[in-house]
């Protein structure tokens, strides 16, 4: 980015005034909404969380037909973020944002930047403090300004507070609205949102990249994507329904993966370490480090990979050196054992389905120790809380199936819930809201669209599902 307005040694002070306010227990939430309902913290405590969002530009016009995916931000550092947006004007165009310092917003800073030749802006925004909010808004010279984004910069590298995510995966564009992304926005401050694959579904689209950007355009601007984009900043994966159904390296007409693999990048907010690559990390303190995978791109069935062999050495090498208490891997196809007959027919579509790489991957966790391991997982049109395996060595390990967010419902998920390896099974449209704690405990909610909660337990990092509560009847 070009050098801020503002003098850096100001800016960095400033950022550095809301790094040391502090406040007691949970912060509220950005709207006005309910108390976070995760762990407390023995540790350290959370900045101070605003309780109003920042305005904006004061002399802003909005212009939501100019900036048509209107705003995100994602991948959130201790010291930055990816931001994005698309700008269809033609007039120069700026960058003004703001940080919650000493319980107000502080306007720090108004900056040229330069879309590309397609309008789309994305800026991997550097300089910041950890554990801050900070709100920005393109403007252009006729003050026609897009939505205000919000995001919170990853916690301290040796901090110890307790961390917040919300997940989803599976949103349909014939859903029309999402408001289960709304309300676990609405239950309070949220470190980021895990979309973790078929955010659009690309399914019979003619090959060309503008078909492609107009349906994430409808779909990023939906009720529900429209409020977690501008509300928190966004970590995403994708599956097969970004570019077509049920495609992997060796499948894929290589046209139509070039066009879908460009209209993702532009409109996620993304900090690819290599080309087209979506594999990475981003840590939170000493309390969670999150791996997110790309479960699709590299697959190749003749070859028995599922990932890469250089993405699984990467993950491998990863966990087990780890030192953050959960290590969460955002995985879009889930990982779990199903041993139930009726799952098999899509059995070559998850992590089952190549068996030597999965057990490949467990064994290396077992022969390493390593505690923590949580998959966050997509895809399967249905959540759940499961063990991996119904027994040692691999049952330590657990998934939880976030979504679908608005596609079709998984009937055959009642099938699997057993009460013992599969704790709890429902066939709900919903979001999921996931409390980590460093001591090692986790709190999950999962959060219907009539705002209620479908389903609530508490993990270990040991293993353990502990005090789950379904409130709603399992064969409804």
């Amino acid at each position: 980015m070009s050098k801020p307005d503002v003098n850096r040694r100001t800016m960095l002070k400033l950022i550095g005034a809301a790094a040391a306010a502090q406040a007691c227990g949970e912060a509220p939430a950005t709207d006005g909404g309910v108390t976070d309902p995760g762990p407390l913290p023995e540790g350290d405590p959370r900045n101070l969380a605003p309780d109003s969002p920042w305005v904006g530009f004061d002399d802003a016009i909005p212009a939501p037909d100019l900036y048509t995916i209107g705003v995100s931000s994602g991948d959130p550092l201790p010291d930055g973020a990816i931001l994005i947006s698309r700008y269809l004007g033609e007039a120069k165009l700026d960058l003004v944002w703001s940080a919650f310092v000493d319980g107000a917003w502080t306007e720090l800073s108004r900056e040229p930047i330069v879309p590309d030749v397609d309008g789309f802006i994305h800026l991997d925004f550097v300089g910041l403090g950890p554990d801050t909010w900070h709100a920005f808004q393109f403007v252009d010279a006729e003050d026609m300004a897009s939505p205000v984004g919000h995001f919170v910069t990853a916690i301290a590298e040796d901090s110890t507070s307790v961390v917040h995510f919300g997940a989803t995966s599976c949103a349909a564009q014939s859903h029309e609205a999402f408001p289960s992304l709304t309300h676990v926005l609405e239950r309070g401050p949220l470190d980021a949102f895990f979309l973790l694959g078929d955010t659009v579904y690309c399914d019979g689209l003619p090959i060309n990249v503008d078909a492609y950007r107009n349906l994430w355009a409808q779909n990023l601007t939906a009720p529900g994507f429209s409020e977690v984009r501008r509300g928190t900043a966004t970590i995403c994966t994708w599956d097969d329904h970004e570019i077509t159904n049920n495609w992997d390296a060796e499948n894929i007409n290589p046209l139509r993966r070039d066009v879908g693999t460009q209209a993702f990048f532009e409109n996620s907010p993304v900090r690819a370490d290599a080309p087209d690559r979506i594999w990475r990390t981003l840590r939170y303190g000493r309390t969670a480090e999150v791996f997110v995978l790309d479960c699709r791109g590299e697959r190749r069935p003749s070859k028995g990979e599922y990932l890469s062999r250089a993405q699984l050495n990467w993950l491998k090498k990863g966990l087990a050196e780890s030192t953050a208490t959960w290590k969460l891997i955002c995985n879009s196809v889930p990982a779990a054992n199903i041993e139930n007959g009726f799952w098999d027919v899509a059995i070559a579509d998850r992590w089952e389905g190549f068996a030597e790489q999965r057990t490949e991957l467990l064994q290396h966790l077992v022969d390493n120790d390593v505690s923590g391991v949580l998959f966050v997982s997509g895809d399967v049109h249905v959540p759940w809380v499961c063990h991996l395996d119904r027994k040692e060595p691999f049952r330590r390990f657990l998934e939880v199936s976030c979504g679908p967010a608005g596609s079709f419902l998984n009937i055959l998920g009642s099938l699997i819930y057993d009460d013992d390896q599969f704790r709890w099974v429902q066939a709900r449209w919903n979001s999921t809201r996931l409390s980590f704690d460093y001591r090692g405990t986790a709190s999950v909610v999962w959060v219907g669209e009539d705002n209620q909660d479908i389903a609530s337990c508490t993990l270990t990092a040991e293993g353990e599902i502990l005090d789950v509560v379904m409130l709603e009847p399992i064969d409804d």
